[in-house]
């Protein structure tokens, strides 16, 4: 799946979601995706 470039974008935040819990890197990572999506969504580069 992580091959095609559709699932991916679904896979990896759920997969990097999961992580966050337990892992301080996921979580600042996470957080990190979440601001630049965002971004996008307000019409920021």
């Amino acid at each position: 799946m992580l091959v095609l470039p559709g699932p991916a974008f679904v896979v990896i935040p759920l997969d990097l979601a999961i992580l966050a819990t337990e892992f301080v890197w996921a979580r600042r990572l996470l957080k990190r995706v979440r601001e630049q999506l965002r971004g996008r969504r307000q019409g920021g580069a």
